[in-house]
């Protein structure tokens, strides 16, 4: 956002349905060029560059804005009802319902793209969103996805009670690795 630095929307607290307001503190001001010579000060209220910040307005793109992810503007504290239903209403049909498509074909692929694609963020939409295992049959392995650690060596997560790694190839349990090589 040029002069305005870098700030963070914050997210909802579990079980809320909206966060804390995001302030910027002072007066919002931007110089524009004038002329090949001169700058002009432009000052904008806070809603407008709060529209900015969001990617809403005229000259952004819509498929840029935050509000696919659920963020929205509201001109008092707390904000309205209908403001919150909207904006969870954009998240539905923004980023969760993408999360499900991507997970849906990565099911209909098989299990190597599954196991590539579907993580913690595919569950979270699937809850949000109150699928069913008729709705997304990538679900029923939730037990299984559940069942991981992280690799000792690459960090990654990996089923538990397999022998080497699959990102890395790193043996992480030599016990199992010995017992699977000297049935063969």
């Amino acid at each position: 956002m040029g002069s305005l630095g870098r700030y963070v929307i914050p997210a909802c607290k579990e079980g809320e349905k909206h966060s804390e307001p995001l302030v910027i503190p002072g007066i919002v001001e931007e110089l524009y060029p004038d002329s090949e010579r001169t700058m002009k000060r432009i000052t904008a209220d806070g809603y407008q560059t709060a529209m900015q910040i969001i990617g809403v307005g005229p000259h952004l793109m819509p498929q840029n804005a935050l509000t696919r992810y659920g963020v929205a503007i509201s001109k008092q504290w707390p904000p309205k009802k209908e403001e919150v239903a909207a904006a969870w209403k954009a998240l539905e049909e923004g980023e969760l319902s993408d999360l499900i498509r991507e997970a849906n074909s990565a099911a209909a692929t098989g299990p190597k793209a599954m196991e590539e694609t579907i993580n913690g963020r595919h569950y979270l939409a699937a809850r949000l969103l109150k699928k069913g295992v008729a709705d997304c049959p990538w679900m029923s392995r939730a037990t299984e996805t559940r069942e991981r650690v992280e690799c000792k060596f690459c960090g990654e997560p990996m089923k538990t009670g397999i022998p080497r790694c699959p990102n890395c190839k790193e043996i992480v349990d030599q016990t199992l690795y010995d017992k699977l090589k000297d049935q063969k």
